[in-house]
């Protein structure tokens, strides 16, 4: 499985497959215990997002863990996300982080000396969707849980030369090799995420050949 932050000059996009292993109906990615909030208090909410968010760790209830963090330090970082893949038995992780707190080659190479064994996915944003919002200048890691998640993962380089054809043929073994593992696939449970370019100018015809 490969596992590099997605950062090139050539147009590309991650695609990866994931499905729930235990079968229950309390699969909740939502808020972990979360109580609704009165109109009043969401305005004091929005106002502390203005704030340093520092450092948080927030569980889920499926076993889903986010990390996030809006110091510039990748191998900080990366430390917390090994400790936290290894309490959790996280298999997968995907990060997402804005270029102007830190780089991609920083990260990837903080990753491969803290988390050597934890498969991955990242990308850079405009923008990070953190447990408390939409925030600018953050590192966010979401570790999926082995015992939940079983993810299956590629890359998809150069874009603007890549067939349609080979698209959807990389699709078409990532399908095989989840169900390889799982041995079954159900639909209320699967799912799949792409992180594409978007100066690639191509989501919508490479959706069009991923589209399950």
């Amino acid at each position: 499985m490969p596992s590099k932050i997605a950062e090139t000059s050539n147009p590309s996009c991650w695609l990866i497959a994931k499905a729930a292993l235990e079968d229950n109906n309390d699969f909740d990615a939502g808020a972990p215990n979360a109580h609704k909030k009165e109109p009043r208090k969401k305005r004091a909410s929005e106002e502390s997002r203005r704030k340093p968010l520092a450092s948080s760790r927030t569980r889920y209830a499926c076993g889903l863990s986010v990390l996030t963090t809006d110091e510039p330090d990748a191998n900080a970082f990366t430390r917390a996300v090994a400790a936290e893949a290894a309490a959790i038995d996280a298999g997968f992780a995907l990060l997402f982080f804005s270029q102007s707190l830190v780089d991609a080659a920083a990260l990837s190479d903080a990753l491969k000396i803290n988390a050597p064994a934890l498969a991955y996915a990242g990308c850079s944003t405009a923008g990070e969707i953190t447990p408390r919002g939409l925030e600018e200048g953050q590192i966010l890691a979401l570790l999926l849980p082995s015992a939940s998640f079983s993810v299956a993962s590629t890359m998809v380089d150069s874009l603007s030369s890549s067939g349609m054809d080979r698209i959807t043929g990389e699709v078409g073994a990532l399908r095989r090799s989840l169900q390889g593992r799982v041995g079954y696939e159900r639909s209320n449970t699967t799912f799949a995420l792409c992180f594409i370019d978007g100066l690639s100018y191509a989501e919508e015809a490479v959706t069009s050949a991923i589209h399950w």
